[in-house]
């Protein structure tokens, strides 16, 4: 078990700071990305460019459809800004929760859960996104929380706990 180090005393910004949330949410966004492609792209019936623009029709609307890769690079862009700003909150909720930031494997997952909420129950009902005519299954909906969990809330929280482990 790597030896424990005492995290900073006050809540900072640095430059390793600033490199760890940036990295946690790359890793994230990507990681995130690349499952919604493979269950949505590769196993169903979509395209990248369309899953890309589904994103940005949160913001656009039905228009984002008809907006070709330009709207696919909006997707990508809204998408990596959530996953940079899920980072953010992480870091910021970590330093001052020492169980988040000792404790990443729960924390992780616990986080996860709670991102997979926010996202489905107040951000995407409250957008531009355009309401399916079915609900979700269980299925799918299992299929999504599970992507969230380990590859939004494991790897934020493993990156950010590594950066409390370590002296600056």
């Amino acid at each position: 078990m790597e030896p424990y180090h005492q995290p900073p005393t006050s809540l900072s910004f640095n430059n390793k700071a600033i490199k760890t949330i940036l990295l946690a949410g790359i890793v994230a966004g990507t990681l995130d990305l690349l499952s919604a492609f493979v269950v949505y792209c590769a196993f169903g019936p979509s395209t990248v460019e369309k899953l890309l623009q589904y994103i940005a029709s949160g913001f656009y609307g039905s228009e984002a459809f008809h907006g070709g890769s330009t709207m696919a690079v909006a997707g990508t862009v809204f998408h990596y800004f959530f996953a940079f700003s899920w980072a953010f909150i992480f870091y910021i909720c970590s330093f001052y929760i020492v169980f988040a930031r000792n404790n990443f494997v729960i924390s992780g997952l616990l986080y996860g859960f709670f991102v997979w909420l926010f996202m489905n129950f107040v951000v995407v009902p409250n957008s531009y996104v355009p309401q399916p005519t079915n609900p979700p299954t269980i299925g799918s909906r299992l299929i999504s929380l599970s992507c969230i969990l380990f590859f939004i809330g494991l790897p934020i929280a493993f990156i950010i706990s590594r950066y409390y482990r370590t002296k600056d």
